[in-house]
């Protein structure tokens, strides 16, 4: 029988097949899981071959009991079909690169003991650990005597360390020394050439902000400039002349040794290091001893000058980050090695590659090894040698980390923005707010000198233009789709934002693409999940920095673009659903990589404090999902109440998200948020008070119409929105009604048409009806004497009368959707009759109703008495949808107009505490909170953070936003008190200038007036059909020529997509003598903007008759 071939051990290596071994038994242990002692996690073996070549084996729990017995120290066996893999763990025991894995199925047969001098041990002298000059990667022996054995101490979580003290043959102790709080040694490497290998085997390259982000013994680089030297603790101790370990006594003839505690820099924090004797030498030139002999090298703090010269020098810092740091929370890192050779730090800066080992990673193998390090968790982030010398706060500021058990990156180590010195004087997390909200600050402080200086004045007529232009804003590009209707402009910020989505995912995923190398194999699906999840989150921090800038009602921002409240709801939908969409993936990413790892729960519930907290952010994402799944159309339009209720669940993600991410990625979303918070509160006291409803009508249409008191100072457009709530019927439903009454029909009063058809419409009908002062007419208008408790936000709407900028109108109208245009129409007749400036001269208004029951809401309008002789070219085409002729009663149709007088001004009008107020108090309610904001940060970092030395990021977080509330309440409170008295006090003034009504200001009682019937102003009512817009609109182009014509309309989906689709085909085929048709849409895009068109069929039928839109507080 032939010999079979053997392996030696050295030769032990993965890509060989069904090798064979023969090896003597050297040691056997049992490794123990975490936290059970009594439960042997695996059996471990140290081999030996012949030739002296040692390999370390492991045996699984589920094989130990076929080995275990087999096993014994100092026999002979021969191996065969056994497993290779990678020797990593944090301390490799063998210097090999490969370890052996028993299996169920390995053969071990014990042989007859071969013939070696070799027993297993390597030993080494205790003069080559007492200079501290051990290179070796293995463990070694010793000869020794035990001293004495210290008792258990806590170390780590649930474990204990035991200290043993050995003495050598001579019996010479060799205990180290502890001063202080941190471990002193000296660090003197033999070799006089550092090189790659040697200076960067077995650590992990970092940046000093993300030093404290690891949560395990190992040793960390660092390129860093030296910032400051820590004078108050000393710079020199008395060493043994022998081992350079510090004495505690006087010695004889003790050496003089350097150690200088020094602060250290980079663009994303700063650390303490602790330099030895050689270090300093060479940084400074100058031995220890020599400046000792020379007092006048000390300056009067007895410090040397010489030191001086370390200052601002850029270097490589090689530093343990030991098990001591970890459970003692000490921040002082003793270095190891340092350099500034520029090889070394090209090297550093090309292949940044910065790993956290958790308990299940594995060591990172040599450079010397392999030209690719494998490594278990690493990211490739961009270092900026020469942003180096920039002054940050301190290290404890890290970004927002993604972190799962052994893994943690730095989302500041990915994007590094380097910040100037100044701003270091602002203090901490100060500067990543001025980078990201600093631009909308900005923009909001010169919107409001824009404003200012443009003015609040009249409306001044434009200088008409001799052809019509397009308009990016008024362009309907888009009609059926996801989006509803979308114009030009629209489209291009949609396209931005899709371009940015694209070009992010792309570069991410490209440089995660670039790390598969550097992974394990079995570790690679489970960190490009983790990595692919920070990326959305990333992208998520982005959207919804611009998430609540919409919803900002009187945004100074949304003033100066002109867009509307009503109109910008529908940017905060669709923004609502790409942020959740991105924070869902994140989330999603993380948990599955979780669930593969088998540790979903622990990691769910980790809440760590210097690092990444995940509690939070799971909270956040739950609150967020439970918020957008109830704001789904189908949900939101059949149960309104469950979405009002669970949005308000913003603040609990917002307060777990600023938990979740920390201070600096938090600063990320503070602008908008801020901008946010100062309009709701704003909001707030606005809707405190009680404003008097002079008049409350029940029309036979089915309407009612209410007149609520205001002052002379608030200012509002013809096409204005409300927020009514009348506490008789509800103290917590809100609902927006279009302004039916223009600014110039009265300084006093604002009037609302509200259409009967929901259950609260309902409630205020009957209301008014069961008054028991109420009198009934002839007529049937009902005007009852009684007092309604009102409260009023707003009006909003666009800062300018965009309905004045055309000198042709098309006003189509369904249902109650005509009571927006009565305003307009009452503008423009006011303003011709008054002869102020207005574009105005032909106006086409078509209204679609349900019955004819509806049309006297035309006739509330006192045309005869407004209308002018030949300034005004007025159509109005009706259509009765669901009627095919008129009533019998049709000739006797009414014109109801009130009356009544309200020239007086009342004690009780909507407040003028409004963001679309007054610009001078709205600019000064901006700029103040947020001038205190910045104060409250610093002050918050300079009395508090630095001096208590705060590390907690999820706590810091929370600061960032308690700063935000107690700005808008505090700054904002006092603007909103000095606001509310100049209110106050123009009011009185006001009063005065109208004596006679001072005591007690009353309404006569409203009158029907009777009156010749406005059809000389319908050219038609169409009975049984629907108005054709493509004839409507032909007929319109031929007749008015080579014009701006503005459209606008008001009613539900299908109207405005019938609309706009002909705006759209007209504008695509015009010709050279055709108009171009601007299209405005005045609807409430809170309920409707995410209807399809197919979903608005099945509610046409409502919509065409109007109805209440609900909005809650």
């Amino acid at each position: 029988m032939s010999q079979v071939p053997y392996t030696e051990l050295c030769d032990v290596d993965p890509m060989l097949d069904d090798i064979t071994v023969i090896a003597r038994c050297i040691s056997t242990w049992h490794s123990h899981a975490k936290g059970k002692p009594n439960e042997p996690w695996s059996l471990d073996v140290v081999f030996m071959d012949p030739q002296g070549n040692r390999i370390q084996a492991t045996i699984k729990r589920d094989a130990m009991s076929k080995f275990a017995g087999l096993l014994e120290e100092g026999a002979c066996y021969r191996i065969r079909n056994f497993g290779v893999g990678e020797n990593g763990g944090k301390y490799p025991l063998l210097p090999h690169k490969y370890k052996i894995n028993f299996f169920k199925n390995t053969s071990l047969t014990r042989i007859n003991r071969f013939d070696t001098n070799h027993n297993g041990f390597k030993f080494e002298p205790f003069l080559r650990f007492s200079t501290r000059c051990w290179t070796e990667e293995e463990a070694v022996d010793v000869i020794g005597t035990i001293v004495s054995i210290g008792n258990p101490k806590p170390f780590g979580s649930g474990q204990k360390l035991r200290t043993v003290i050995l003495e050598d043959a001579e019996y010479k102790k060799k205990d180290g020394y502890d001063e202080s709080s941190c471990k002193i040694g000296h660090y003197s490497p033999e070799k006089t050439v550092v090189t790659t290998e040697s200076f960067f085997e077995r650590s992990c390259k970092k940046t000093v902000g993300a030093i404290r982000d690891s949560d395990a013994e190992t040793t960390l680089v660092v390129f860093a400039k030296i910032h400051k030297i820590h004078k108050e603790h000393g710079w020199h101790y008395l060493a043994c002349r022998r081992c350079n370990v510090a004495v505690k006594e006087q010695a004889a003839k003790p050496n003089a040794r350097f150690k200088v505690i020094v602060r250290v820099i980079d663009d994303t924090g700063s650390a303490s290091l602790v330099l030895f004797d050689k270090m300093v030498h060479n940084l400074v030139d100058v031995s220890c001893a020599e400046i000792l002999n020379k007092p006048s090298d000390l300056d009067m703090d007895g410090f040397p000058k010489q030191l001086n010269r370390m200052l601002g020098k850029k270097m490589l810092f090689k530093f343990l980050f030991s098990d001591y740091n970890i459970t003692r929370n000490s921040h002082v890192y003793q270095v190891k090695a340092m350099s500034a050779d520029l090889d070394l730090i090209a090297f550093f800066k090309k292949d940044f590659l910065s790993e956290e080992v958790g308990d299940d990673a594995v060591t990172p193998q040599s450079v010397a090894s392999s030209s690719k390090p494998k490594l278990r968790y690493a990211d490739i982030v961009p270092f900026d040698v020469d942003e180096a010398d920039v002054v940050v706060g301190s290290n404890q500021e890290s970004g927002h980390t993604s972190e799962s058990g052994g893994e943690k990156r730095s989302l500041h180590d990915i994007v590094n923005f380097p910040i100037p010195d100044e701003l270091y004087t602002m203090a901490g997390y100060n500067r990543t707010i001025f980078l990201y909200g600093g631009p909308i600050f900005i923009i909001a402080i010169l919107g409001v000198l824009y404003l200012r200086i443009s003015g609040e004045e009249e409306f001044q007529e434009k200088k008409r233009t001799k052809h019509a232009t397009f308009r990016l804003w008024t362009f309907p590009v888009i009609v059926d789709g996801p989006f509803g209707i979308v114009t030009a402009a629209e489209l291009i910020i949609i396209l931005i934002v899709v371009v940015y989505l694209i070009w992010a995912l792309s570069i991410y995923a490209i440089q995660n693409y670039s790390l598969i190398p550097y992974y394990e194999k079995q570790g690679k699906r489970n960190v490009m999940l983790k990595h692919t999840g920070l990326r959305f989150g990333s992208i998520g921090l982005i959207c919804i920095a611009f998430l609540f800038l919409p919803v900002a009602r009187g945004s100074i921002l949304l003033r100066l673009i002109n867009i509307p409240f009503e109109h910008a709801t529908r940017y905060h939908i669709w923004l609502g659903h790409l942020t959740m969409t991105l924070f869902t993936l994140h989330g999603g990413c993380y948990v599955y990589s979780w669930y593969l790892e088998n540790r979903v729960l622990t990691q769910m519930i980790n809440w760590k404090n210097n690092s990444i907290a995940n509690l939070p952010g799971i909270i956040s994402l739950s609150a967020g999902l439970l918020m957008w799944v109830t704001s789904l159309p189908p949900v939101r339009r059949l149960n309104f109440e469950l979405f009002f209720y669970t949005h308000q669940l913003y603040v609990v993600f917002i307060v777990f998200l600023a938990m979740h991410v920390g201070d600096r990625m938090f600063s990320v979303i503070a602008a908008g948020l801020f901008l946010y918070m100062l309009d709701r509160f704003l909001r707030f006291f606005q809707s405190r008070k009680t404003v008097d409803i002079l008049s409350a009508k029940c029309l036979p249409s089915g309407t009612v119409e209410l007149i609520l008191a205001k002052p002379e100072a608030l200012r509002y457009n013809a096409l204005s929105w409300v927020f009514l709530q009348v506490r008789e019927l509800s103290w917590l439903q809100w609902h927006p009604f279009s302004v039916s009454s223009s600014p110039l029909d009265g300084k006093y009063h604002v009037a609302v048409l509200i259409k009967v058809l929901g259950n609260w419409t309902k409630k205020l009908q009957g209301h008014i009806l069961s008054a028991e002062d109420g009198q009934s007419d002839q007529d049937g208008l009902i005007q009852p004497n009684l007092k309604l408790n009102a409260s009023v936000e707003g009006p909003y709407g666009h800062e300018s009368p965009y309905h004045l900028m055309y000198e042709n109108l098309i006003l189509v109208a369904g249902g109650i959707g005509i009571s927006p245009f009565l305003a307009v129409l009452s503008d423009i007749l006011n303003r011709i009759k008054d002869s102020k400036p207005c574009m105005p001269r032909d106006v086409l208004i078509i209204w679609a109703v349900k019955t004819s029951e509806e049309l006297p809401l035309l006739h509330s309008l006192d045309l005869n008495s407004l209308f002018p002789d030949t300034k005004l070219n007025l159509e109005i085409q009706t259509y009765v949808t669901q009627e095919t002729q008129p009533p019998l009663e049709a000739g006797e149709v009414h014109n109801y107009v009130s009356s009544s007088d309200f020239s007086s001004p009342s004690r009780s009008g909507i407040s003028t505490l409004a963001g679309t107020g007054s610009i001078m108090w709205a600019g000064t309610y901006m700029v103040v909170p947020t001038i205190g904001f910045i104060i409250s940060l610093t002050l918050l970092n300079v009395f508090y953070i630095n001096p208590h030395g705060v590390s907690y990021r999820w706590y810091k977080g929370l600061l960032v936003l308690i700063c935000m509330v107690a700005s808008v309440v505090i700054f904002g409170g006092l603007v909103i008190g000095l606001w509310h008295l100049w209110d106050r006090k123009t009011s009185m003034k006001e009063i005065a200038r109208n004596e006679k009504n001072t005591d007690d200001v009353q309404c006569n009682d409203s009158t029907t007036h009777k009156g010749s019937s406005d059809e000389s102003f319908v050219k038609s009512i169409k009975y049984g059909q629907r108005p054709d817009m493509k004839e409507i609109f032909g007929t319109m182009a031929k007749r008015w020529g080579n014009v701006d014509i503005g459209v606008i309309v008001c009613g539900p989906p299908t109207l405005r997509a019938c609309v706009a689709k002909e705006c759209r085909s007209k504008n695509f085929g015009r010709r050279s003598n055709n108009p171009v048709f601007h299209f405005n849409s005045h609807s409430f895009d809170l309920n409707l903007s995410s209807w399809s068109t197919k979903e608005g069929k099945k509610m046409e039928e409502i919509m065409l008759t109007g109805g209440e839109k609900t909005k809650w507080h």
